[in-house]
Order: structure tokens, then sequence, then C-alpha cells
């Protein structure tokens, strides 16, 4: 009797253990389940610099290294939001050429971006950016950019977005980096971006927002002092302090790669649940290595580690109830091709720039046959045949046709562009090839 009732309590036990295996098992698949990813890719305060800057292979940044990486992460992830932060057009407290900022706004319109703030520096043409956004397929924002003191505001507040079941709210500010009196001559006011930011983080919340994010231009100290102020605000990305940095301040993460749009940054998240905060896995995991070290060393030897481990034990389990998220940077560099697409663009600009200064461009060369090159190539050759002189203030297009030298450097144009090579390298092997010929070009009339 008592060896049945062994067996029957052995069978009764391992159902219950199979049951609660099963059990757990079903939770962390729900669980799984419920979490969602979310990215979040964005580059920061370009400061007008249309493509890299540096030497040689470091060069950084670009909008066509930009957009390819806008497109490969969109192949890469399931689901990628992409900003920019602001401070696109310029660096300068003058108005920017108006080629500059129509071809821009194209570039980032097929980049297809999900918004950008508008900067200080980008307020100075606030009116004309508004002639173009009924064009963009993206939104223009800023939550303190006004026409007046008590004006209204010259650009949406705030944008949202709804992904995988999951509501963004999106908003911007900027502080007034520009001397004031500038964009007051444009009917342009920057207003205090920490009551404004209240203000729109409040509406926000009510119109239900999982997660809120501020693209800023405001500096390091700025986004630190506004975490603290204004509760709610999840992510805070972009700065225009020139240092990148990654911090958590109150519940709000504070993410910048730097300025000049040398690097991007690209935060993946692990959504649980509205209304909670994020943390950087990064914390986490370098509590859990320090918990493990402190479980290691002898209790008796250090008395206070029972109350540090405590509180890591502590700050780990808080983590249990937040949202979870990477942070990483990307350079902008070499290592990440170019998309055509822009690359034309921006040939495009640099021509309308410099028909502008030069009356006789030459749009044809008989003496270089540019049919074979692709349209970039062959707006790139024209363009540095009508920039380069060839002798004294004479450029290399208008001399081609008549003069030898001029000729073949026309031809070393032509055949480096063909080979792919970069605009930098061939301005230089002219310089050398000018300074070989150096006595020739300094005879008195060239054409004896």
């Amino acid at each position: 009797m008592k060896k049945l009732f062994f067996n029957i309590l052995l069978v009764f036990l391992s159902v219950m253990l199979f049951s609660c295996a099963g059990l757990k098992r079903g939770l962390e698949k729900s669980r799984r389940q419920t979490e969602k990813e979310l990215c979040f890719l964005f580059t920061n305060c370009t400061l007008g610099m249309l493509e890299p800057e540096g030497c040689g292979c470091r060069q950084l940044g670009g909008l066509s290294k930009r957009s390819s990486l806008v497109t490969e992460t969109r192949q890469t992830e399931k689901k990628v939001l992409v900003f920019d932060t602001g401070n696109i057009l310029s660096d300068k407290e003058t108005l920017p050429d108006k080629d500059k900022v129509v071809y821009t706004l194209i570039a980032l319109n097929k980049m297809e971006i999900d918004g950008l703030n508008i900067g200080a520096y980008d307020a100075v043409s606030s009116r004309f950016l508004k002639q173009k956004e009924p064009k963009l397929v993206f939104p223009l924002i800023s939550s303190n950019i006004k026409s007046a003191p008590a004006g209204d505001r010259i650009f949406k507040p705030y944008t949202t977005k709804l992904t995988q079941g999951i509501k963004i709210g999106i908003f911007g500010l900027t502080s007034d980096h520009p001397n004031p009196m500038v964009l007051k001559n444009k009917n342009v006011f920057i207003d205090d971006p920490v009551k404004n930011a209240a203000e729109t983080v409040s509406r926000l919340k009510t119109e239900d927002c999982d997660i809120i994010i501020l693209l800023s231009q405001l500096n390091d100290t700025e986004n630190i002092n506004l975490a603290k102020q204004v509760q709610g605000i999840h992510f805070i990305f972009g700065s225009s302090s020139e240092t990148a940095q990654i911090k958590t301040v109150e519940n709000t993460i504070i993410f910048s790669p730097g300025t000049k749009g040398k690097k991007a940054a690209l935060i993946k998240t692990s959504f649980k649940g509205a209304f909670n905060s994020f943390y950087d896995i990064r914390t986490k995991t370098a509590l859990e290595e320090r918990l493990k070290n402190l479980k290691e060393i002898d209790r008796e030897k250090f008395e206070d580690i029972a109350s540090e481990k405590y509180e890591i034990e502590n700050r780990l389990r808080d983590f249990n109830n937040k949202n979870s998220c990477t942070c990483e940077t990307i350079l902008l560099n070499k290592n990440i091709k170019d998309d055509n697409r822009i690359m034309l663009l921006i040939e495009k600009y640099k021509q309308a720039r410099l028909r502008k200064t030069i009356p006789d461009y030459k749009n044809s060369i008989s003496a270089v046959d540019l049919s074979g090159l692709d349209e970039e190539k062959k707006l790139m050759a024209l363009r540095l045949m009508n920039e380069i002189n060839c002798y004294q203030d004479l450029n290399i297009a208008s001399l081609a046709d008549m003069e030898p030298f001029c000729k073949k450097l026309a031809d070393i144009i032509f055949n480096r562009i063909s080979t792919g090579e970069s605009e930098g390298k061939i301005r230089y092997r002219i310089l050398q090839e000018k300074e070989q010929n150096k006595k020739y070009l300094d005879k008195k009339y060239l054409f004896q």
C-alpha cells in the first residue's frame, strides 16, 4: 500500500513540475511576444556639411553616406524612425543660399526621414522653409521658434508616429545660438525651451503617447537641466555641443553623436509597456559584472560589500520594470558607400552655384568626349574644367579646344573621373602637372 501511495505521489509531483515548467515557458513566450523592438536613427547638427570632411581616407560625414546608412538600416531592422535634430543648413548667422537649402531638402526627401527639428541657424531661413514645406514628405518641427515674443509658432510643435501599436511623440527645441538680433531682424524669436517643453510634453501625454522624444539643438548643460525640470521625456536626441555624449538624467536618456553630421546614432529599444522609462543595457551589464566580482570577494575582509551588493541588487530589480535600449554611434566613413542619387544632387548644387560665378560657363568641350560618363560624373568633369584655371585667369574649359597643355589637363580630369578617383585627388594631380610645367605656363604668351 505504501509503495502504491509513493508511486502516485511521484506521478503527481512529476505532473506538477512539468506543468510549472510549461507555465514558465508560456510566460516567457508571452513576455517575448509583448516586447516590441523599435529603432531610432538620427544625425545631429550638420552645419551645412553636405560632403565628407577630413583628409584622405579619414573623411567623415556627408549626405550621400547618410542616405546609404538609412537604406541599409531599414533593410536590417524591422522598423526604423529616422530624424535630423536640426542646424542642418549652415553654421553661419547669415541666410544660406537658396540652392543649398533646396538641394538639402530634396536629399532629406529622398531619404524619407520622419522629422526635422529646426535649429537656430536654420531658423534664419524660416520663411523660405515654410514655403517649401508642402513639398516635403516629412514634417518640420519646433516647439519654441515663434514669429514674435508673443506670437504664434512658425512650425508644428510636434509630430506623432504610430508603429507596432506604439504611439511616439516627437518634438523639437533649440536655443538662440546665433546673435538674437539676427533672428529678430528676420522676425524670428526663440522662446524659453523649458516652458515650451513642459507645455508640449503635457499635450503629448494627453494624446496618449507611449514614448516621447525630444530632438534637441540645446547645448549639453541645457539638455541636462531640461531633463531635470520636465518629467516624461524618454529620450533627448542631439545637442549643439561638439562633443559626443550619452547619459541618463532622472528617467531621460540623453544621446548625441557630436556635430557636423560626421556620425549617426542608432538606438535599439525593447519596449514592454507605456509609461515605463528606459535603461541603457550597458549600465545593467556593468552592474551585473560588479555584482559578480563582489560575490567572489571575502566578506569578512570588506565590511561595506554587503551594503553595496544590496544596492546593486535593488537597481537590477528596478530594471525589470523598465524598457531597455542600446545606443550605438556609427561613423560615416569610407566603409559606408555613397548613395549615387544624393551624389548627383550635390553635383547639381555645385553646378548651380558655379554657373552664377562664371557667366561664360562651357556646357560642352569639343576636345573631350564626355558621352561615356554618367550624369553625375559628366557634370563633375564640366565643373572642374570650368572651375580650374589652366593659365592665369583662363580656365581649362575655355582653352582645351585651342591649347595642347590645357587639353592635356582636361584629359587628366576625364580619365581620373572615369576611374572613380575623388575630386581632391584630381585637383592635387592637376596642381602637380601645372607645377611640373611652371616654366611653360610662365611664358608671356601661352600660344606662341
